[in-house]
Order: structure tokens, then C-alpha cells, then sequence
């Protein structure tokens, strides 16, 4: 199949999230798009269609992101931090899997096609044109975890502090509805105030309203 965006165009708007194009861009588009077709997805069509297990982060993860749609913010990207410039592309309609991963000698088989350029220069350059069997090893995978659930927008507000609190994150504590940063330390204070010493484990202080009735 082919999709409805274009090589070009998906480079181009990964090169927007970063200062240039580099070769973990090219390989995070194109084992994405490699993705979509044997999934048979178009995300240019379909409503979030895929959901991701992204085993690097930084520029291969954000190329990921620019072809797929799926990201950490929307729920769709998990970050596994392997280290690896793979990942396991889902359709969510199926539950059909793919791992991709980069082919153990695509660097020196880039490198080889341009010999001219640098190391670096060869691999951005060569990784555009280079057909899909000498970039990446691919297979049929099963899953050894649920997918998370993608819940319906939902919003309550926290009855300490009066914030509105999104994304089903709201915490119960002796019936009150209670936002985590009320329930447990907060990254930040207001700067008129001196923090609370507060141990990461501890739930709540002595003077919550939440432990009063």
C-alpha cells in the first residue's frame, strides 16, 4: 500500500522537531512507515490506529511519533528505555504486533554505498534510499502485557485545592476527591512558601482535610 504522506514530507516535518536531519530520524520514519504497510494503516486516514512500544527515545522516538501519531502525551507511546532503535508497532483494531529493529550491519552497508561522505553523512544520506531488507529485521510478535486502557475524557475537581483534574488522575481519600498534588508532595511550592518537609512515601500530613470528616 501506499500512503497518503510522503517519504519527503515525513522527513520534513521531523527535521521541524529538531535542528537538522540526522540518521536515527531517517530510520524512526522509515521503520514507521514500514510499520503502517504491514499493518495496513494509513494514520493520514485513520483516527489513531496504532499504538507503540518505542525501545529508544530522543530522535528516533520523535520521527515515531511525527509518521504514527502515537505519542507519550496521547497514550499511545509506552518508552521502554532498552536502549535499542526498535519498536513494536500495534493495531489497535487487531491487536496484530510488529517488532522492527534497525539490521545489525546497516551502518557499514550505508557507509559502503557512499564512501565519499562521512560516517554520519553516509547513514542520514543512504538510509533515504536503502531498501527495507538491508535497514531492518522485522517479525510477527505476541504480547506479554495488555495494552492500557485509553479512557474517555473525564474531569473532576479536586476538593482541596479547586483544580480541575483530567485524565481519570484524581485520587479517593475518605471520600473526598483530591487531586496527587494535594494527596502527595508536589514537584513545586509557591515561592512565598517554604516546602513542607515531606518524605516521598508519606500520603498525606497530620492537618489534610482529608482526614477529617
Amino acid at each position: 500500500m501506499e500512503l497518503n504522506v510522503s517519504l519527503n514530507e515525513h522527513l520534513l516535518r521531523s527535521v521541524m522537531l529538531h535542528s537538522r536531519l540526522c540518521p536515527r530520524q531517517v530510520l524512526g520514519v522509515r521503520m514507521a512507515r514500514l510499520a503502517c504497510i504491514l499493518l495496513n494503516v494509513d494514520p493520514a486516514l485513520d483516527r489513531k490506529p496504532l499504538y507503540v512500544f518505542m525501545e529508544i527515545g530522543r530522535c528516533t522516538a520523535d520521527a515515531v511519533i511525527v509518521v504514527t501519531g502515537a505519542s507519550p502525551t496521547n497514550g499511545l507511546m509506552q518508552l521502554m528505555g532498552y536502549g535499542k532503535v526498535a519498536a513494536t508497532f500495534i493495531k489497535r483494531s487487531s491487536g496484530q504486533a510488529i517488532r522492527i529493529s534497525e539490521h545489525q550491519n546497516c551502518r557499514e552497508i550505508a557507509v559502503g554505498i557512499m564512501p565519499t561522505l562521512s560516517a554520519w553523512e553516509a547513514q542520514r544520506d543512504a538510509y533515504q534510499i536503502m531498501p527495507d531488507e538491508q535497514l531492518f529485521h522485522w517479525q510477527s510478535v505476541c504480547l506479554t502485557v495488555p495494552l492500557p486502557v485509553i479512557f474517555e475524557k473525564h474531569a473532576v475537581t479536586c476538593q482541596h485545592c479547586g483544580d480541575r483534574v483530567n485524565e481519570h488522575c484524581e485520587v479517593m481519600v475518605n471520600g473526598h476527591v483530591l487531586c496527587k498534588a494535594c494527596v502527595f508532595s508536589a514537584y513545586f511550592v509557591s515561592a512565598d512558601v517554604t516546602p513542607h518537609p515531606l518524605s516521598p512515601d508519606r500520603a498525606l500530613w497530620p492537618d489534610h482535610p482529608a482526614y477529617s470528616g
